[in-house]
């Protein structure tokens, strides 16, 4: 338990609400909580494990693309050798 004057003690608690009862409240109550509307909407869908596999697939998308312009450039500099 904490004491007056601590941290935590200070912070004042969240407003009391209710159980989400359908997708867009709860997806809604993840907004509030600060996710991104993608983000909430994951979640909602495919609970937190989706939302790491977001993740991983953006992370390849980001791999991917670099892995393109890389090798344009190197067909480049190949065209230029003798």
């Amino acid at each position: 338990m904490t004491q007056p004057g601590e941290p935590a003690a200070t912070l004042p608690l969240p407003p009391v609400k209710s159980k989400p009862r359908t997708s867009r409240e709860f997806e809604h109550a993840l907004r509030e909580l600060g996710f991104s509307k993608t983000e909430a909407r994951t979640i909602a869908s495919h609970g937190f494990k989706g939302l790491a596999d977001a993740d991983s697939a953006e992370d390849l998308s980001e791999l991917t693309a670099l892995i393109e312009r890389n090798s344009k450039l190197f067909e480049r500099i190949e065209r230029q050798l003798p």
